[in-house]
């Protein structure tokens, strides 16, 4: 039986990285990246684009 190669789905990724300083508010982003890294050999990723937000800098 002939190996099939398994088609991978292409994609770009987009996330938030000002999740990743320490005692920020929002780490599920950070979070969502890792758990996506967890499984990216199960995509063909493109690229990946990081966009920070700094809308929590009033809030303590």
């Amino acid at each position: 039986m002939p190996f099939l190669d398994k088609v991978k789905s292409r994609v770009i990724v987009l996330t938030d990285i000002s999740s990743v300083r320490g005692g920020f508010k929002e780490p599920d982003d950070a979070q969502s990246l890792v758990r996506f890294l967890m499984y990216a050999n199960e995509f063909d990723i493109e690229g990946s684009i990081a966009t920070y937000t700094d809308h929590w800098n009033d809030v303590q």
